[in-house]
């Protein structure tokens, strides 16, 4: 029982760590939507979508 709790919580430490990558990609990509032409803007855009995606799956699981 030990062992599954110490397994959760190292799982829930990792989770910290891509969320909080995950949220510095996400504002470096803002940054660069808000100075990049409209062509890299939507690029920026597909990536934020994915990344959000990520995010939402990572959650379900």
């Amino acid at each position: 029982m030990l062992h599954k709790f110490v397994l959760y919580c190292v799982i829930r430490v990792k989770a910290i760590q891509v969320l909080e990558v995950l949220e510095g990609a996400v504002l470096e990509a803002q940054k660069v939507n808000r100075t990049n032409k409209a062509k890299k803007s939507h690029l920026s855009k597909r990536f934020m979508a994915q990344m959000a995606n990520l995010l939402q799956r990572h959650l379900k699981n």
